[in-house]
């Protein structure tokens, strides 16, 4: 999600960019909003700032 050297703390705005575009398309995404701020929330909650790692996502996927 996350560009190299881009702090977590734009990646809320970041999945709200994604989704709008999404929605523009045409897309619904409700399952896929809820698991996109649920992550966010996640990220932001470790206090976890630049590149999102393989790892991160594993520990919120458990």
């Amino acid at each position: 999600m996350s560009a190299p050297g881009v702090p977590s703390s734009d990646l809320a705005s970041r999945v709200r960019q994604y989704l709008d575009e999404r929605r523009r398309l045409g897309f619904k995404l409700c399952s896929t909003a809820r698991a996109l701020s649920t992550f966010e929330r996640f990220v932001t909650n470790t206090g976890h700032t630049g590149p999102l790692t393989i790892e991160q996502m594993a520990q919120w996927a458990r």
